[in-house]
């Protein structure tokens, strides 16, 4: 049965189909084999099925099986590719748009599986079937398998709930502050804007995407020692919502660049960003560098370019906190007036009391008791 969840689940093992569900049973109609339907094998080149997915954005997840008996076994010829994509068909019969291709079924196991993102696609309008290929024909080995499903999840082009316009600020501090939202820079703050040229995204500039796969700026950093911090924020419209494909690389890098255009140094990537929240954010270190000579311009890289998911993001700001033992810190001189010659500390001298009055005190018998009389 079909996994994947969330968006429009197309299945190829429907009843309906000619599927039989249990395991060895492998004479199915929509079973792919690389040698297609020669006689004595199971399996066909491609296969095409009725589909109504309505004209949009979407990412694509595909999940396949192989479930034929003595799999596991390590006499079982090993098959590298048991792999597919699809084709979005229009009426007319013209295929408005293409996946990528899934990956691999793991060998030499008695029940094998796989599932993962297959690409994004855009449809103009309406398609009205799918053919699923295998993705390479005419392999010695037979490569046959079972695709089960395919997933595709519509990309939200309106927030379910008004964004507050919240601005997009760098809050590291300490150090050297490189901030890559400058005005300066094309950036334009507040939630929803994504079109700002220091937006990273790990498929680069395609069309209709926003975002680079890297960005250079100028900067002006002294020689020495540093620890780095780092910070990125994602703030696309439904990106709280469980229907929007989880991007697990929203990740950078930078490097520091001499005069020259030669790397002095590579910062370490920062962490990726949560998903599944409105407001995405990440930051903290990102390693220690050691500048050779100053270094004029940064350039930020994305993590993982060419990943199938978008993983598109925005790179804040980078903050470079010098090692204070690189820097010579010397104390201040305070100069004091040296005297003209020894001179001998003078003798202590005896501090006559001041005298406040007088008072005398008659003597007082010890056989008459009394009070002591005073005079003066």
């Amino acid at each position: 049965m079909c996994s994947l969840s969330g968006g429009s689940i197309i299945s190829f093992i429907e009843d309906s189909l000619g599927f039989d569900p249990f395991i060895g049973e492998e004479n199915f109609p929509t079973r792919l084999n690389a040698q297609g339907d020669s006689p004595g094998l199971a399996g066909v080149l491609e296969f095409e099925i009725a589909i109504d997915l309505p004209a949009g954005d979407y990412s694509l997840f595909g999940e396949s099986v192989d479930t034929h008996s003595g799999r596991a076994s390590a006499l079982n010829p090993v098959q590298p590719s048991e792999q597919w994509f699809a084709e979005f068909l229009a009426a007319d019969g013209s295929v408005l748009a293409t996946s990528g291709t899934t990956g691999d079924i793991p060998d030499l196991v008695r029940f094998g599986e796989w599932s993962g993102p297959i690409g994004d696609i855009s449809l103009s309008e309406n398609a009205v079937s799918i053919r699923v290929l295998h993705a390479t024909p005419g392999t010695p080995t037979q490569n046959s398998f079972q695709p089960v499903c395919l997933s595709a999840v519509a990309e939200l082009t309106v927030d379910p709930e008004p964004a507050p316009a919240r601005p997009i600020v760098c809050t590291v501090s300490g150090g050297s502050i490189i901030s890559f939202i400058e005005d300066s820079l094309g950036f334009d703050p507040f939630i929803g804007e994504e079109n700002f040229p220091t937006r990273l995204n790990a498929q680069g500039d395609s069309p209709g995407l926003a975002g680079v796969l890297e960005f250079e700026i100028a900067i002006d950093l002294p020689a020495g020692d540093y620890s780095l911090f780092g910070e990125s924020v994602d703030t696309h419209s439904g990106r709280a919502s469980a229907l929007n494909p989880v991007q697990p690389s929203e990740q950078w890098f930078a490097e520091f660049l001499a005069a020259d255009g030669s790397v002095l140094a590579t910062s370490g990537t920062t962490g990726d960003i949560p998903d599944l929240v409105r407001f995405g954010e990440w930051s903290g270190p990102i390693g220690d560098i050691s500048l050779s000579e100053n270094a004029v311009s940064i350039r930020v890289l994305h993590a993982t370019p060419g990943t199938p998911t978008q993983n598109s993001f925005q790179p804040v700001c980078l903050s470079a906190v010098a090692d204070a033992s690189f820097v010579e810190v010397i104390p201040e001189q305070i100069e004091e007036e040296a005297p003209d010659e020894f001179v001998e500390a003078p003798t202590p001298q005896a501090v006559e009391p001041e005298v406040l009055g007088v008072v005398d005190v008659a003597p007082v018998a010890q056989s008459q008791p009394g009070n002591p009389t005073f005079t003066g």
